[in-house]
């Protein structure tokens, strides 16, 4: 489940609603159920299909517009958007085609949104897939914004070096185009911080953080 505050103090929150059917014929009615609650979490509307396919559930807020962003699924993760959570926009795919080939965001995949933009960060290995998505040799940590609902992307490459993890992403709301993407090492156990400050084109940084090196650090 994820869940998310709106400017105005509503809480949306989303969950995987398995139906999970028979052996024959397994998740026949499954969605992505959003509730929403205006009173604090005392009480929750009747959940609504967000209209992505199960698996994973994220949501985020605009803090800006009040844009409500879900996206879910294995693999072409989907993403849509709602000014109120009962009415969604067609789902659109974290990925893309280069009309021969679908390319699918890689391990780690996070996202935040502000300033009418959702921004996605994630790991690709593949050399194919990072040609595709920001050119140049793989692995890449990708850096995609959309101000369309996922309809259309831009994407740059964040300049990170050697063996890296997941990341995680950060966008200020109070400022255009200022994110950061904090990625962990191959080993767990620090993390490289990464800043843009027109939206992805030009990155600062690395900035390493390690409490201790001795320890590997999990969901970060």
């Amino acid at each position: 489940p994820s869940v998310a505050a709106a400017p105005d103090g509503t809480f949306y929150f989303s969950y995987d609603n398995m139906d999970w059917g028979t052996p024959e014929r397994a998740l026949p009615k499954s969605i992505v159920g959003v509730s929403k609650s205006t009173d604090g979490g005392l009480t929750w509307t009747s959940p609504v299909a967000a209209g992505t396919s199960i698996d994973g559930p994220k949501t985020v807020v605009d803090l800006n517009t009040g844009t409500i962003y879900e996206a879910s699924g294995f693999g072409n993760r989907r993403v849509v958007s709602s000014k109120d959570g009962v009415n969604w926009t067609k789902p659109n795919g974290m990925g893309g085609s280069d009309g021969t080939r679908t390319y699918t965001p890689g391990m780690g995949t996070t996202m935040t949104a502000a300033q009418g933009k959702i921004a996605v960060a994630f790991r690709v290995t593949d050399a194919a897939s990072c040609a595709f998505f920001v050119g140049g040799a793989a692995p890449c940590m990708v850096f995609q914004t959309s101000t369309d609902s996922a309809a259309t992307w831009k994407r740059h490459r964040v300049p990170v070096t050697g063996v890296f993890g997941a990341a995680s992403l950060a966008a200020d709301p109070s400022k255009k185009d200022h994110y950061t993407v904090s990625v962990q090492n191959g080993a767990g156990t620090k993390f490289s911080v990464y800043q843009t400050t027109d939206g992805g084109s030009t990155w600062t940084g690395p900035t390493t953080l390690a409490e201790d090196t001795t320890r590997q650090y999990y969901h970060a």
